[in-house]
């Protein structure tokens, strides 16, 4: 072994935990998305759109692009609301960036849990979504959860 083999060595140990996304095949950690606000709820019947900003953030050592993201949206632990995005979002190394999402309503029985929440003014939600990344010609998927609670108060119901 040279004699600069055995610290390359022990530097590439140290450094791997920080960089949990190059370590699995395909699969990338380090990635959060949040409902930062509920901007508006449209009613169509029973059914209704819901329009959010979500926060995308990046707790990777590497500037990425999200290409195109798949969420889910529960509103007190039942499922309200499905959306999907083809619209790209950058993220920087440790940082942050917003972006509109739509989610459609998925049943009657979700119309009507939404409503509830609404009236209430403020509702406990879980963000389930599969993010799409291409860093440099490799395409990755990052699955994420992330739960908190929404101030609906201003959202016409």
């Amino acid at each position: 072994m040279t004699p600069f083999a055995r610290p390359a060595a022990l530097i590439a140990l140290a450094l791997a935990p920080l960089l949990p996304g190059c370590l699995s095949s395909n699969k990338l950690v380090g990635f959060v998305a949040e409902v930062v606000s509920v901007d508006s709820v449209t009613w169509s019947g029973d059914t209704a759109t819901i329009t959010t900003t979500l926060r995308y953030i990046n707790e990777t050592l590497v500037p990425v692009g999200i290409t195109s993201s798949e969420h889910e949206l529960f509103v007190d632990g039942q499922l309200v609301a499905k959306g999907e995005t083809e619209r790209p979002v950058g993220t920087r190394a440790g940082g942050s960036n917003t972006g509109p999402m739509v989610f459609q309503v998925t049943t009657p029985a979700a119309a009507t849990h939404l409503r509830s929440a609404l009236a209430r003014g403020r509702a406990n939600y879980e963000l389930n979504s599969l993010l799409h990344i291409l860093s440099g010609r490799e395409k990755l998927v990052s699955e994420t959860h992330h739960t908190g609670s929404l101030d609906l108060s201003g959202v016409a119901n």
